[in-house]
């Protein structure tokens, strides 16, 4: 399999452009494409959909150069709806999204760093009952 680096470069290539040119289209820095053909950092969720605006290419394409999810035909179905709700969630339910995403974080007693184990925690054992005296 390709690296996502490869896969970015022949799009570039494609696009008869080059790392400035594609930089000034997806609106990052040419330091951040070069990072994204490198490997050492991974575009986020909003720079992955202007990419995939900018290389005239589906969504789901760059996250399959990414590695993130498998080509559609090794999908399971619920993996394809999600997909497809992905694909069609419109451009008010982001920015609502977005919205509560911002407020929560900002909102007292959340705690961005906070530790989330992985499983739930277990109760407290409780001391045995202590017999009535009678």
């Amino acid at each position: 399999m390709a690296s996502f680096g490869h896969w970015l470069e022949r799009h570039i290539t494609r696009m008869n452009t080059n790392v400035v040119g594609l930089a000034g289209k997806v609106g990052v820095s040419h330091a951040t494409i070069s990072k994204w053909i490198a490997g050492s950092m991974m575009p986020s969720v909003g720079n992955i959909r202007r990419l995939a605006n900018v290389l005239s290419v589906p969504v789901e394409e760059v996250y399959i150069a990414l590695g993130i999810i498998k080509p559609r035909e090794d999908l399971t179905d619920d993996q394809r709806e999600f997909l497809y709700l992905l694909d069609n969630v419109s451009v008010d339910v982001r920015r609502a999204q977005k919205r509560f995403l911002r407020e929560l974080v900002q909102s007292p007693g959340y705690a961005a760093d906070a530790d989330i184990p992985d499983t739930p925690a277990k109760a407290p054992e409780r001391a045995p009952p202590t017999p009535d005296p009678q």
